[in-house]
């Protein structure tokens, strides 16, 4: 009851609340014997702790936690779902000498992920979306987010993430779509965006800033140059106000970006020297490099 009900609490309450809660439902299941609602509870205590912008040294070792756990009591479908965290944990925090794999079947650390596992292999190109978004990876960021809506999954078990997977791949698209001229990519870009509206309208607290992020990269993608500073300062002034420093951290990125684009070198200096400092002190060490 704790797992299912918590996931649909942070689409109404602080993100940051769930924490505890995720805790509480682990050590219940522990308590009952229910090794698998363990599992889940643990899963999606780390998945949370990842999107709600826990630092990233803290994040990585409670994974490491969960997958001592699951190695344990071979709940190796809920394992497979979880080890992609670590993967990006670790390419925030460190670099990563080996790139996202674009192939249909992949390993990682001795789990497979291919077509016959479509829950695990759909978070795996999630995370290998994200990773390539976040690093400035176009051409990957377009493999990934092409597969992700190829084979999107609708599944309860997922209802805690999907706010994260509809963000980064309408930021995705908003990219895609400024590199292509493609408006199949805009059309998806606002399609998404008015999803986090949606959700902004029951969670002001988790969700104000993404949406206005993804208003900036609408109106900059429709080349609306005025309204989208206005909607990147409103990122940015949100996301502080709600102490999601990875959300600081990504929206000052993205106006420097912006402010690039559009001639204005100096005003792009600073929000990218503000965006180092967020994404170092959520513990983005190799992001913020």
């Amino acid at each position: 009851v704790i797992f299912v009900a918590t996931q649909t609490i942070i689409y109404r309450e602080p993100m940051q609340s769930a924490h505890e809660l995720y805790t509480e439902g682990h050590i219940a299941a522990l308590e009952a014997g229910d090794i698998r609602n363990a599992s889940l509870n643990y899963a999606l205590l780390v998945i949370h702790l990842l999107w709600s912008g826990a630092n990233l040294n803290v994040v990585k070792n409670k994974i490491a936690e969960a997958v001592r756990f699951m190695e344990q009591h071979s709940t190796l479908s809920i394992l497979a779902c979880v080890k992609p965290l670590l993967q990006t944990v670790d390419n925030l925090i460190k670099s990563n000498e080996s790139p996202p794999s674009h192939e249909t079947g992949v390993v990682l650390d001795g789990l497979a992920f291919d077509e016959k596992h479509p829950l695990a292999s759909n978070t795996l190109n999630f995370h290998n979306l994200y990773i390539s978004y976040v690093n400035r990876d176009f051409g990957a960021t377009k493999y990934y987010t092409e597969k992700q809506f190829k084979h999107e999954i609708q599944t309860w078990i997922l209802l805690d993430a999907h706010w994260i997977r509809t963000f980064i791949c309408s930021l995705a698209s908003f990219w895609i779509y400024r590199r292509t001229y493609d408006d199949q990519w805009l059309e998806k870009g606002n399609e998404l965006k008015a999803k986090m509206k949606i959700w902004t309208e029951s969670s002001e607290w988790n969700f104000v800033q993404l949406f206005h992020l993804l208003e900036a990269e609408g109106y900059f993608s429709k080349k609306h140059h005025d309204e989208a500073k206005n909607s990147y300062e409103r990122a940015i002034h949100f996301s502080k106000k709600h102490k999601f420093i990875h959300h600081q951290a990504i929206s000052c990125e993205l106006a420097g970006l912006f402010s690039l684009e559009i001639g204005q070198e100096s005003q792009s200096l600073g929000y990218f020297t503000q965006a180092r400092k967020y994404y170092e002190e959520w513990g983005a060490i190799s992001k913020s490099k």
